[in-house]
Protein backbone atom coordinates (compact mmCIF):
# COMPACT_ATOMS: atom_id res chain seq x y z
CA UNK A 1 0.00 0.00 0.00
CA UNK A 2 3.09 2.19 -0.08
CA UNK A 3 4.02 1.64 -3.74
CA UNK A 4 3.38 4.59 -6.03
CA UNK A 5 2.58 4.35 -9.75
CA UNK A 6 6.21 5.02 -10.70
CA UNK A 7 8.17 3.39 -7.85
CA UNK A 8 8.21 0.94 -4.98
CA UNK A 9 7.83 2.20 -1.43
CA UNK A 10 8.28 0.71 2.03
CA UNK A 11 8.28 -3.05 1.59
CA UNK A 12 5.81 -2.79 -1.33
CA UNK A 13 6.88 -3.43 -4.91
CA UNK A 14 3.34 -3.16 -6.27
CA UNK A 15 0.23 -1.56 -4.85
CA UNK A 16 -2.10 -4.56 -4.89
CA UNK A 17 -5.17 -2.65 -3.68
CA UNK A 18 -4.72 0.23 -6.13
CA UNK A 19 -4.22 -2.19 -9.02
CA UNK A 20 -7.31 -4.19 -8.00
CA UNK A 21 -9.42 -1.05 -7.59
CA UNK A 22 -8.46 0.31 -11.02
CA UNK A 23 -9.17 -3.10 -12.55
CA UNK A 24 -12.62 -3.23 -10.90
CA UNK A 25 -13.40 0.29 -12.11
CA UNK A 26 -12.33 -0.42 -15.68
CA UNK A 27 -13.50 -4.04 -16.10
CA UNK A 28 -16.73 -3.94 -14.09
CA UNK A 29 -17.53 -0.22 -14.39
CA UNK A 30 -17.71 0.20 -10.60
CA UNK A 31 -18.26 3.74 -9.38
CA UNK A 32 -18.02 3.31 -5.60
CA UNK A 33 -15.18 1.29 -4.07
CA UNK A 34 -14.35 1.62 -0.40
CA UNK A 35 -10.76 0.89 0.61
CA UNK A 36 -10.22 0.26 4.31
CA UNK A 37 -6.59 0.35 5.40
CA UNK A 38 -5.99 -0.92 8.94
CA UNK A 39 -2.23 -1.36 8.56
CA UNK A 40 -0.42 0.61 11.28
CA UNK A 41 1.54 2.43 8.57
CA UNK A 42 -0.34 4.96 6.46
CA UNK A 43 -0.95 3.62 2.94
CA UNK A 44 0.48 6.66 1.21
CA UNK A 45 0.42 4.91 -2.16
CA UNK A 46 -3.32 4.19 -2.04
CA UNK A 47 -3.95 7.62 -0.50
CA UNK A 48 -2.05 9.48 -3.22
CA UNK A 49 -3.37 7.37 -6.09
CA UNK A 50 -7.04 8.09 -5.32
CA UNK A 51 -6.77 11.49 -3.59
CA UNK A 52 -8.54 13.27 -6.46
CA UNK A 53 -10.95 10.45 -7.35
CA UNK A 54 -14.40 10.01 -5.80
CA UNK A 55 -14.80 6.49 -7.21
CA UNK A 56 -12.53 5.22 -4.42
CA UNK A 57 -13.21 6.23 -0.83
CA UNK A 58 -10.06 5.71 1.25
CA UNK A 59 -10.42 5.10 5.01
CA UNK A 60 -7.19 4.66 6.97
CA UNK A 61 -6.25 4.22 10.61
CA UNK A 62 -2.51 4.47 11.24
CA UNK A 63 0.33 5.77 13.45
CA UNK A 64 1.74 9.10 12.20
CA UNK A 65 5.01 8.42 14.03
CA UNK A 66 5.83 5.50 11.72
CA UNK A 67 6.89 5.34 8.07
CA UNK A 68 5.83 7.06 5.81
CA UNK A 69 4.97 9.76 8.40
CA UNK A 70 1.89 10.85 6.45
CA UNK A 71 -1.88 10.70 6.63
CA UNK A 72 -2.90 13.77 8.56
CA UNK A 73 -6.54 14.01 9.61
CA UNK A 74 -6.93 17.23 7.60
CA UNK A 75 -6.12 15.41 4.35
CA UNK A 76 -9.60 14.60 3.00
CA UNK A 77 -9.15 14.60 -0.77
CA UNK A 78 -8.84 17.19 -3.49
CA UNK A 79 -10.94 18.36 -6.42
CA UNK A 80 -13.72 15.89 -7.19
CA UNK A 81 -12.11 13.62 -4.57
CA UNK A 82 -12.67 16.13 -1.76
CA UNK A 83 -14.32 14.34 1.15
CA UNK A 84 -13.48 10.86 -0.14
CA UNK A 85 -10.44 10.33 2.09
CA UNK A 86 -10.54 9.82 5.84
CA UNK A 87 -7.28 9.53 7.76
CA UNK A 88 -7.51 8.67 11.44
CA UNK A 89 -4.18 8.78 13.27
CA UNK A 90 -4.10 6.34 16.18
CA UNK A 91 -2.39 6.92 19.49
CA UNK A 92 -0.08 4.09 20.55
CA UNK A 93 -2.08 3.64 23.73
CA UNK A 94 -5.20 2.63 21.77
CA UNK A 95 -6.76 -0.63 22.86
CA UNK A 96 -8.78 -3.19 20.95
CA UNK A 97 -12.01 -1.62 22.19
CA UNK A 98 -10.85 1.84 21.08
CA UNK A 99 -10.05 0.62 17.57
CA UNK A 100 -13.30 -1.31 17.19
CA UNK A 101 -15.22 1.73 18.45
CA UNK A 102 -13.68 3.92 15.73
CA UNK A 103 -14.67 1.48 13.02
CA UNK A 104 -18.14 0.98 14.42
CA UNK A 105 -18.91 4.67 14.95
CA UNK A 106 -17.18 6.20 11.92
CA UNK A 107 -16.84 3.53 9.25
CA UNK A 108 -20.21 1.80 9.58
CA UNK A 109 -22.29 4.97 8.95
CA UNK A 110 -19.91 5.85 6.11
CA UNK A 111 -20.58 2.50 4.43
CA UNK A 112 -24.31 2.95 4.80
CA UNK A 113 -24.14 6.42 3.21
CA UNK A 114 -21.57 5.69 0.48
CA UNK A 115 -23.11 2.32 -0.44
CA UNK A 116 -19.93 0.80 -1.89
CA UNK A 117 -20.19 -1.64 -4.76
CA UNK A 118 -17.03 -3.32 -3.43
CA UNK A 119 -14.98 -3.13 -0.25
CA UNK A 120 -11.24 -3.79 -0.27
CA UNK A 121 -9.23 -4.12 2.92
CA UNK A 122 -5.52 -3.36 3.07
CA UNK A 123 -5.12 -5.87 5.88
CA UNK A 124 -1.87 -5.12 7.62
CA UNK A 125 -1.37 -6.96 10.88
CA UNK A 126 1.58 -4.89 12.08
CA UNK A 127 -0.53 -3.07 14.68
CA UNK A 128 -0.55 -6.33 16.64
CA UNK A 129 1.02 -6.06 20.10
CA UNK A 130 3.57 -8.80 19.26
CA UNK A 131 4.69 -7.22 15.99
CA UNK A 132 8.32 -5.99 16.18
CA UNK A 133 7.70 -3.03 13.84
CA UNK A 134 4.27 -1.64 14.72
CA UNK A 135 4.76 -0.65 18.37
CA UNK A 136 1.03 -0.91 19.07
CA UNK A 137 -1.12 -2.71 21.62
CA UNK A 138 -3.81 -4.26 19.46
CA UNK A 139 -4.59 -7.99 19.40
CA UNK A 140 -6.55 -10.45 17.30
CA UNK A 141 -9.69 -9.01 18.92
CA UNK A 142 -9.38 -5.84 16.81
CA UNK A 143 -9.02 -7.64 13.48
CA UNK A 144 -11.79 -10.12 14.29
CA UNK A 145 -14.07 -7.32 15.52
CA UNK A 146 -13.64 -5.16 12.43
CA UNK A 147 -14.04 -8.14 10.12
CA UNK A 148 -17.20 -9.17 11.99
CA UNK A 149 -18.61 -5.64 11.56
CA UNK A 150 -17.96 -5.77 7.81
CA UNK A 151 -19.45 -9.24 7.37
CA UNK A 152 -22.55 -8.36 9.39
CA UNK A 153 -23.06 -5.11 7.50
CA UNK A 154 -22.66 -7.00 4.24
CA UNK A 155 -25.39 -9.45 5.32
CA UNK A 156 -27.88 -6.93 6.69
CA UNK A 157 -27.57 -4.22 4.06
CA UNK A 158 -26.67 -4.26 0.43
CA UNK A 159 -24.42 -7.12 -0.55
CA UNK A 160 -20.94 -6.03 -1.63
CA UNK A 161 -17.91 -8.10 -2.59
CA UNK A 162 -15.28 -8.02 0.16
CA UNK A 163 -11.58 -8.44 -0.68
CA UNK A 164 -8.74 -8.66 1.85
CA UNK A 165 -5.13 -8.11 0.79
CA UNK A 166 -2.32 -8.90 3.22
CA UNK A 167 -0.15 -5.79 3.57
CA UNK A 168 2.08 -6.07 6.61
CA UNK A 169 2.64 -8.10 9.72
CA UNK A 170 6.03 -9.27 10.86
CA UNK A 171 5.34 -11.60 13.78
CA UNK A 172 4.67 -15.03 12.35
CA UNK A 173 2.91 -16.33 15.45
CA UNK A 174 0.37 -13.47 15.46
CA UNK A 175 -0.36 -14.06 11.76
CA UNK A 176 -1.40 -17.68 12.31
Amino acid sequence: HHALPDRAGGFCLFNNIAIAAVYAIEKYKLERILVIDWDIHHGNGIHDFFYEDRRVFYFSTHDLMLYPYSGEIEQTGKGIGEGYTINIPLDRTFTDNDAIYIYQEILMPLIKGYRPQMVMVAAGFDAHADDPIGRSRLTEKTYAGITRLLVELRKTHEYFPLLFSLEGGYDQRSLT
